[in-house]
């Protein structure tokens, strides 16, 4: 089997309806504005496709659609053609010899590997990447509060995450809402529901300490980056002051980036997604194997994925779920035109059900990538 044509494109999708306080970033967003995803396709000469999405979301990523696609069609595709899919280290090999960055990029590639290798022995991803932990997977929510919004009102949603099943729930308070919104959420959910807050880089060491310290009564089970991703340095120091556990996120973006972290002690939970860090399913692997060689243990957690890329999180959920000490994440698509898939992962009362077909056991929307694609191109 080789690669004999790859696919490329810039696909903007449009959002159709406000979403307020759901899912993170998608409710950063007003009806109309679109977000930006690079899906590729990985053809080869038995006919097998393998596909994947990278949503392109500064500064989650450090790379823009515009970067991404321009990396593959210049760069990635026009080295792999002719190349086997099934040579994964080879073609990693290509890949880091073209650049040692470029995490998105080469995620890309990787994830759509993964699809055609699964779909060519006919066999779920999941069992690729160690096998069948479990089948369906309890999530948490992430819901964001704006400056806008009452605490009140975000609590009475939270409850809402709750009684439809979710087991957990991660926040992202508007600035300065901090302990009213955890108040008001304890008070409507009670105190055997799991509770973690993304600072997102919003403070420096000494306000970072504070904060955190300020919010220990509310029994947070961690909080995600509360310093500028670069500082590492200062979040070592938040991480040795304070009883929360710290969750980088925006630090974590290549296997390097890992290394530092572990090192400096800057990390008690290390915060995986299905291409990142180190790029794709293969770099996310890596990560989680790092994480597990000096016992720190690991979370799934979304950035405004569309069906594929929620479809990859859901088989890395499924064959390591016994070392996600902290649980698994997924942002759904809520409010936008469409999520890139015919055939999404279900998701009901909490719980997301694995695909059990081959490859990612999703089928590409054609009809929705043509329509919203702002860039394309084809390397054969």
């Amino acid at each position: 089997m080789k690669i004999d044509r790859i696919e490329v494109a810039i696909v903007s999708i449009p959002k159709i309806e406000q979403t307020q306080g759901r899912s993170g970033h998608l409710a950063l967003s007003s009806p109309g504005h679109p977000l930006n995803f690079v899906v590729t396709q990985v053809h080869t000469d038995e006919d097998i496709t393998g596909i994947s999405e990278i949503p392109t979301l500064p500064p989650q990523t450090r790379e823009t659609s515009d970067e991404v696609f321009v990396f593959i069609k210049n760069w990635l595709a026009p080295r792999l053609l002719g190349e086997d899919p099934f040579n994964l280290e080879k073609i990693w090999a290509i890949m880091n010899r073209i650049s040692p960055v470029g995490v998105c990029p080469k995620g890309a590639i990787d994830t759509a590997l993964y699809d055609i290798r699964g779909k060519a022995l006919k066999t779920p991803v999941y069992n690729l990447l160690g096998g069948l932990c479990k089948e369906r997977i309890p999530l948490v929510e992430c819901t964001t509060v704006r400056s806008l919004d009452k605490p009140e009102t975000m609590a009475k949603e939270a409850k809402q995450f709750v009684d439809d099943g979710y087991k957990g729930l991660r926040v992202k308070p508007g600035r300065g809402m901090e302990i009213e919104l955890l108040a008001a959420i304890r008070d409507h959910v009670g105190w055997d529901v799991k509770l973690s807050v993304d600072a997102e880089q919003r403070w420096n060491v000494p306000k970072s300490i504070q904060k955190i310290k300020a919010m220990e009564k509310y029994d947070l089970e961690f909080l995600e980056q509360p310093t500028v991703w670069y500082d590492l340095k200062g979040m070592a120091a938040v991480a040795k002051a304070v009883d929360v556990p710290i969750m980088a996120h925006q630090s974590l973006y290549t296997l390097q980036d890992v290394d530092n972290l572990i090192k400096l002690e800057a990390t008690d939970i290390i915060g995986v997604k299905a291409y990142r860090p180190g790029g794709g399913l293969t770099g996310t692997m890596k990560t989680m194997a790092m994480a597990e060689i000096m016992n720190i243990p690991c979370y799934i957690h979304c950035c405004a994925e569309a069906g594929i890329s929620t479809a990859a999180s859901v088989h890395l959920m499924a064959a390591q779920y016994d070392h996600l000490e902290y649980g698994c994440e997924i942002s759904w698509f809520h409010g936008y035109a469409s999520n890139l898939v015919k055939n999404p992962v279900k998701i009901e009362r909490g719980f997301a059900e694995v695909p059990k077909t081959p490859g990612l056991g999703v089928e590409l929307d054609e009809e929705a990538v043509k329509k919203y694609s702002k860039e394309t191109a084809v390397i054969k």
